[in-house]
């Protein structure tokens, strides 16, 4: 299975590129092929968000499932669209989880241009 890892970059030191690398790394030990974002042109920091936001719409076309990392429950504005659009093809969305890799499915209710939203605005 393909999986594209999803979660907060933007207002993160390192651009949260380590949590992205531990998590690749385990999801492939679990046997995952994976869509790291960190990865992303060899791992570039200085391209413009609507260039991310495009690779990382491919990288959800290309994907059987996206797995979203939901460190205190916050979900940035481009892990909301990338759980969309994921959803809006058909696409399970799971939180990641470190021991079992997908972890409960998340089913989207509502789209939000607010930054923070609650668990109960996105899950079942």
């Amino acid at each position: 299975m393909l999986v594209y890892l999803s979660g907060q970059m933007t207002g993160i030191e390192g651009h949260n590129y380590p949590a992205f690398v531990t998590a690749a790394a385990r999801l492939r030990e679990l046997g995952y092929n994976v869509l790291n974002p960190a990865e992303t042109a060899g791992g570039a920091t200085h391209l413009d968000r609507e260039t991310y936001l495009a690779i990382d719409a491919a990288y959800v076309q290309q994907a059987d499932a996206v797995a979203v990392m939901l460190p205190g429950g916050w979900i940035s504005r481009g892990a909301k669209f990338e759980m969309i659009y994921a959803t809006s093809l058909g696409k399970p969305v799971y939180v990641y989880d470190a021991e079992n890799g997908l972890g409960s499915e998340v089913e989207v209710l509502d789209w939000t241009l607010d930054a923070r939203i609650s668990d109960e605005e996105i899950y079942s």
